[in-house]
């Protein structure tokens, strides 16, 4: 069956984008119908689920990690029996030990009865801590981060599986970001859909997690940007801040809320919390408390949470029906819609060096720009940069009409570039936005 699957994937992608060009729907409707096709059979068109392939990437890999003097981070993993995800999570940590900065690996076993992390093989980098007592998530992250010797913290699910570059991505973020505290992941799901990339707390001091269910390529969900809050799974923050703030509130133990907790701790103090989307980091989604357990302990610290930050839920949006606003909304700034034939190259031309400067300097002055490559291309280390810096790009299949079509109305201005290119959009401006027009 699988020899089958593979033979007939590349019919299913080229059927699939030949009816998607034929469909008699609105630009809006396609941009939904990819994120839908892409959540509910992307497999189906990408190849077969992304855990399976992360799993053939590191499958044998020994699990060592070498002993440095002066780690970059300590990475803490909470553990709490689940040996098989341990094993799959400290593989994927050690294939791609290369690309990272200098780590060491804190492991603390929460289970007294039925400790596994005796199975995992000693290495100099690995330092192993087991509870006498259940302590519970929250406690047990602030026992591993007592242990640390690592200028800057990670905690992470023991049900993780990570990817090439997530901690270099983090450790940048961080350094590039002024005022950054915490940083987090895009957290994918095994089908390698988007789990959240980062999160938006409601008036009611609930979360909604950006970017659910869709397609990790999306423009709208990989460039750097402020959010509320990031999720435990995987949660980057300096050392220093974490010792400052006296780590996550034992208030909340034994789990849940603690990490939006310190979250809107940090924002009190004129700090910045940071979704980095380059770092992608796949989470199984194991619940170790049950799912009984999970929601009384979820309603119970969501109660406490609501009673500490009375003052400052009444900002945050009341419903999530627009997830452009919510993904903008940490951005009081104008939105402007820049077109131009290509991401810009500021190391080729004198074009690209004068389009990038302006997108720099108006993102830096607090405007929300998106930048449409009218070619659709923005896959190289030239849209990397612009992402870096907040910059939001609309990329293939997701077209400028179909964004438009979604987003309009929150434009306030266009910049088109480019007589061909300005002839083409403006009456589609036109018709899905009252923005301001520049050329």
């Amino acid at each position: 069956m699988g020899t089958i699957a593979d033979s007939m994937r590349p019919h299913v992608k080229r059927w699939g984008r030949t009816i998607y060009l034929r469909l008699p729907l609105s630009p809006a409707a396609k941009n939904r119908l990819l994120e839908f096709a892409y959540k509910n059979a992307g497999p189906l068109f990408e190849g077969h689920g992304y855990k399976d392939s992360l799993l053939d990437e590191f499958r044998g890999q020994p699990i060592s990690f070498p002993y440095v003097d002066e780690p970059v981070v300590s990475v803490i993993i909470p553990v709490y029996r689940g040996l098989d995800d341990l094993h799959n999570c400290l593989r994927s940590l050690a294939a791609f030990i290369e690309t990272e900065p200098a780590l060491e690996v804190i492991l603390v076993d929460d289970c007294p009865s039925e400790p596994v992390t005796h199975a995992i093989p000693d290495s100099g980098g690995l330092v192993k801590l087991f509870n006498r007592e259940n302590l519970g998530f929250l406690l047990t992250c602030n026992r591993g981060a007592g242990r640390a010797r690592g200028r800057y913290l990670c905690f992470l699910n023991s049900d993780t599986m990570v990817t090439k570059g997530w901690l270099r991505s983090l450790v940048e973020a961080f350094e590039e970001t002024s005022k950054a505290a915490v940083i987090g992941s895009m957290l994918l799901n095994p089908d390698g859909s988007i789990q959240d990339s980062g999160w938006r707390i409601l008036q009611n001091g609930w979360g909604y997690p950006i970017g659910r269910g869709g397609d990790p390529r999306n423009g709208a969900y990989t460039y750097r940007r402020i959010v509320d809050c990031v999720t435990g799974a995987c949660f980057f923050v300096s050392k220093k801040i974490f010792v400052d703030l006296g780590g996550f509130d034992p208030v909340y133990a034994p789990a849940f809320y603690e990490e939006f907790d310190f979250a809107f701790r940090v924002q009190a103090q004129g700090l910045k919390v940071i979704c980095e989307p380059r770092s992608k980091v796949v989470h199984l989604g194991s619940a170790s408390y049950g799912a009984e357990m999970r929601d009384q302990l979820s309603e119970r610290n969501h109660a406490k949470f609501v009673k500490r930050f009375a003052d400052t839920l009444p900002k945050h949006p009341t419903v999530t029906d627009d997830e452009f606003q919510l993904r903008k909304e940490r951005d009081k700034g104008p939105v402007v819609l820049i077109v131009d034939l290509s991401v810009p190259h500021s190391d080729r031309y004198a074009v690209g060096i004068t389009v990038s400067r302006y997108i720099h300097q108006l993102a830096e002055a607090g405007w929300h720009v998106v930048f449409a490559p009218f070619d659709g291309k923005a896959d190289d280390s030239a849209a990397e940069i612009l992402e870096r810096q907040g910059i939001e790009i609309i990329r293939n299949p997701w077209t400028i009409e179909g964004w438009l079509a979604e987003n309009g109305r929150h434009v306030d201005y266009v910049w088109l570039s480019r007589p061909d290119i300005a002839e083409s959009l403006i009456e589609i401006v036109k018709a899905h936005s009252s923005a301001r027009i520049v050329y």
